[in-house]
């Protein structure tokens, strides 16, 4: 019994061992670095059964000097640590929480009878014969079960001579192995994504339709979206010419949001028609076509997390995921990497196929996944010589530590290593060998700033000299995306609702400029009504940002003198707030041709009017063009 019982509590030290490895996505990195996972599974068990082995070995010593049956108990134990861990392993790609496992592993007996007694009670056959029976019953499938009843069946000799009883741990004995090949099988099967991939079929053919999806609430120009239309490659021209009007009117007029719809409706759609174009060309190394994914629910809606993506990465190309949380760009980066399977659609990574030709490119992909996979009891030296030995890379590790900022940190183990620097020691993993495809997720959260420019710096540096290289980001700041990045594309709900260099998005979609305006305190109150009305015939809800903000009644005449030019050089202008120095921060539009007159004045304000301190004029940024979309 005691056995038994400190056999069960090591499973549960498996299951949490095992399972962290798979969520801090330390499994996969190191599958996506070459290792074969036979060799991975093969490690972790010789690494548990020599531990249950010494485990069973010291409770069932004493057997030997008290019983014939020693050796029985023994070959059961052992054969039971044997189907347990196979069994164990197997759950293992189900489940990401420890719990799920340890409640299926210790309550599926009793869910099983429950089961049972309501049907034998609603069909009124009695089912329990399969369950009761003293040689073979149902529940032998189970490794505890059978562990537990040979250790009975020991007991009941031991105690009353029943003779029979070392019998029936002989037939314990054997069903325990037949369930070692069983679970042996089956974790094979579950580590190949049979199942998966049988799932994901029936999934898609019968269970997934747009009836019960939840779609994106974006609304793409169907006429340059429609799949007939895009498969016809004679309709490149009249795409470009429609995306060169709507850049030649954008430069020449301001951006009103129907315009701006339709230029990311045609950014997107020229991506989509070169993708679709390039299918036999293959000139394009890295490509995403036509890619879907969603989650089935059983009792609620589908949710469609990647919703018929395109884009694709020429050589050296560096390309930002950009989006809301929950936008889809970590399912897409666990696409890519084969971390989960996609509904449809075509993931080429330098000019393969990951379906087909993954093995092949494996190991040219360095990632960082927004988990950090290391291993808490290495240390911060260990792990990268780890990974320079998997990757059969030469260099020492001081060069690396030094090159990422962790010399300091070598002799450290990483369970003790702070936030930031897990994540530097990440990014640094994903470099070491000089990937030729670079996927950071998020790689830079939780990284003080100087920390920031190192990673940038050796991002930066990654493909100089270097041909066939690609990366793809994904990031929260703006900042890293413009530095980092050639091209960008932003998801919303699972589509791509624009694409392209990040200035070209901030010239083609921007509103116009910001205005920040300080003027000097002035004493005296000017309560002029003219002067009150003429702002509230210009200003919108002037009446109530007055009344919101009496502090700004001094100001009133000059803001009267503000609102005066820009009606008379701009195309429209607003009020975005009033801060609590009494500055004033204004988005204003302007055409072309009076643009260089607007700004003269407005820059000589501050020499001009001794009550104005301070004028900042600024272009839009790309975050606040990029979240207004």
């Amino acid at each position: 019994r005691r056995s038994s019982d400190l056999y069960n509590i090591y499973i549960c030290y498996i299951v949490g061992e095992v399972l962290r490895e798979k969520k801090n996505g330390m499994k996969h990195l190191l599958y996506l670095s070459g290792v074969n996972m036979f060799s991975y599974w093969f490690s972790f068990f010789i690494f548990h059964f020599f531990k249950l082995l010494l485990l069973n070995s010291f409770f069932t010593l004493g057997i030997y000097f008290v019983s014939d049956a020693g050796i029985y108990i023994f070959s059961l134990l052992i054969l039971s640590s044997f189907s347990s861990l196979f069994f164990i392993y197997s759950l293992i790609k189900y489940f990401e929480k420890e719990e799920s496992i340890m409640n299926l592993y210790s309550y599926a007996l009793i869910l099983i009878f429950i089961f049972v007694y309501l049907i034998s009670n609603i069909i009124n056959i009695n089912l329990f014969g399969l369950f009761i029976s003293p040689d073979y019953n149902i529940l032998d499938i189970f490794p505890m079960f059978s562990q537990i009843k040979g250790c009975y069946s020991f007991t009941v000799s031991y105690y009353e001579g029943i003779a029979a009883s070392n019998t029936r741990i002989i037939k314990t004995i054997i069903i325990q192995l037949i369930n070692c090949i069983i679970y042996l099988v089956l974790m094979i099967l579950t580590e190949k994504n049979i199942f998966r991939k049988g799932f994901n079929y029936i999934k898609v053919k019968y269970f997934i339709n747009d009836s019960n999806i939840a779609f994106s609430n974006v609304q793409i120009n169907e006429e340059f979206l429609n799949d007939n239309n895009l498969t016809k490659t004679e309709q490149t021209p009249l795409l470009q010419n429609n995306i060169q009007n709507e850049i030649e009117n954008t430069i020449n007029n301001n951006v009103d949001n129907g315009s701006k719809n339709a230029i990311n409706s045609n950014l997107v759609a020229i991506e989509r028609n070169r993708i679709i174009e390039d299918n036999n060309k293959n000139s394009i190394p890295t490509k995403i076509v036509g890619l879907k994914k969603t989650y089935w629910f059983c009792c609620k809606k589908n949710i469609r997390a990647v919703n018929n993506i395109y884009f694709g990465l020429d050589d050296n190309e560096k390309f930002g995921l950009l989006g809301f949380n929950g936008s889809g760009k970590t399912t897409t980066f666990k696409s890519i990497t084969k971390e989960i399977f996609y509904d449809s659609g075509i993931i080429n990574l330098s000019n393969r196929n990951i379906n087909s030709q993954f093995n092949e490119i494996r190991k040219t992909i360095g990632y960082c996944p927004q988990e950090n996979p290391i291993l808490d009891y290495m240390k911060v030296r260990e792990m990268i010589e780890f990974f320079l030995d998997l990757k059969e890379i030469p260099g020492t590790v001081e060069n690396i530590c030094k090159k990422f900022g962790l010399e300091k940190y070598m002799d450290t183990y990483c369970e003790n290593l702070s936030g930031g620097n897990k994540r530097k020691l990440s990014f640094a993993l994903a470099l070491i060998g000089r990937p030729r495809i670079l996927l950071l997720d998020e790689p830079s959260t939780g990284v003080d700033p100087e920390s920031r420019r190192i990673m940038w710096r050796n991002i930066l540096n990654l493909n100089k000299g270097k041909v066939n290289f690609n990366m793809i980001l994904t990031t929260h700041s703006m900042e890293e995306a413009e530095i980092l990045t050639d091209r960008i594309c932003w998801l919303k709900s699972g589509s791509i609702v624009t694409i392209g260099n990040p200035e070209k998005l901030k010239m083609l979609l921007s509103v116009g400029y910001n205005l920040h305006i300080k003027f000097v305190h002035l004493s005296n109150e000017e309560n002029n009504e003219e002067t009150k009305a003429l702002l509230c015939s210009s200003i919108k809800d002037f009446d109530k940002i007055l009344n919101d903000n009496p502090n700004i009644k001094p100001y009133l005449e000059e803001l009267l003198n503000l609102v005066k030019l820009f009606n008379d050089n701009c195309s429209d202008f607003e009020l975005k707030n009033i801060n609590k120095d009494s500055s004033f921060d204004f988005n204003i539009k302007v055409n072309n041709d009076k643009k260089k007159i607007l700004f003269t004045k407005l820059l000589s304000l501050k020499k001009e009017n001794k009550n104005i301190s301070q004028v900042d004029i600024s272009k839009e940024s790309l975050e606040n063009i990029l979240t207004q979309i």
